[in-house]
Parts: structure tokens; C-alpha cells; sequence
């Protein structure tokens, strides 16, 4: 999980999940209520997500010829490509670190403050998925319970994750 690796991967960002986890849980079973709590835990999947998107791009059509931004020609025929990645890294939306983990961008206000369609990686639209609320809840709720009772750790700690198959 995608999650795991690179909370493991910035130990801060870990304890302060692990500490989240404590405060809200403690000892007692995790309740449907809890999870709005977990904020840290809730912008680290945001960024995980961002970050290592589980979708590289889209395609589209257009439903009839037309001219987007004034200037480029499509037509039904043409496949148009969107970049998650470089949509989920355009440093003029997410800063000059936007190739670094980093959950806190999502904290104190900074989900609000993103621009409309500047965070995507359940796709866009009509054929976005349907099952993105549901995979966020039981990510929350696996990510809270694992954490509350287990201390995680990488196996090889040399591990580095390559995706060969994400567009760059």
C-alpha cells in the first residue's frame, strides 16, 4: 500500500499519525465517528494519492468539434490525454515542493483552498469511481486500526518503490 510506504518513508509524518491514533482512538474500537478526527491520517491518504496516484491519465473525446482555449482545433476523433501526474505536480498549484510527501498541505484550510479539478486521482467526471468514498473510509479505517495496535516497520529499509509505469 502505497499509503504505508510513504508514511515509513517520512517517519514524522508516522508518529504524527501514530500520535492522531492515540489521542482519538486509545485503547477502544474505532467508531464510524472517529474519522472525521483523524485529520493527519485523512491528509496523509490525500497526498498519498497525489502523490503516487493510483490513475497516470485520462482519455477523452469531444462530443462535437470544437475550440478549446481559443486556439486548439478538436474533434470527436481525437484522443486528449490528462496527466495526472503533472496535474497532481504543477508547482503552481501545489509549490515548489510538489515532488516531495508532504500531508500538512492538505491541513488547516489547505483542502479548501485548491483550485476546482486541481486534485483528481479517482478520474474526473461521470466515469470518475464509484467506489472512491467507499476504498477512503475502509483506508481510513484499516490505516486507524493498524496503527493503533502495530508498529510498522520496512522490511528492507534500502527499499526504494519503482512505478514503471506512471507517466513522468
Amino acid at each position: 500500500m502505497f499509503l504505508f510506504y510513504n508514511l515509513l518513508q517520512h517517519p514524522e509524518a508516522l508518529q504524527k499519525c501514530y500520535a492522531e491514533v492515540d489521542e482519538v482512538l486509545g485503547d477502544r474500537p474505532l467508531q464510524l465517528e472517529d474519522l472525521p478526527k483523524l485529520k493527519m491520517l485523512d491528509a496523509s491518504l490525500k497526498e498519498t494519492l497525489r502523490f503516487m496516484g493510483p490513475i497516470p491519465a485520462i482519455t477523452r473525446h469531444a462530443k462535437k468539434t470544437r475550440l478549446l482555449g481559443g486556439k486548439y482545433r478538436v474533434t470527436p476523433e481525437d484522443a486528449i490525454i490528462c496527466n495526472f501526474k503533472g496535474l497532481h505536480h504543477d508547482p503552481a498549484v501545489w509549490g515548489d515542493d510538489c515532488d516531495e510527501f508532504r500531508p500538512e498541505r492538505f491541513l488547516n484550510g489547505g483542502w479548501e483552498k485548491l483550485p476546482a479539478n486541481s486534485w483528481k486521482p479517482f478520474g474526473s467526471g461521470v466515469r470518475a469511481c464509484i467506489g472512491r468514498y467507499l476504498a477512503e473510509q475502509e483506508i481510513m479505517m484499516t490505516m486507524a486500526m493498524v496503527l493503533q495496535r502495530f508498529v510498522v516497520e520496512m522490511a528492507d529499509p534500502d527499499y526504494k518503490l519503482r512505478r514503471s509505469f506512471y507517466l513522468h
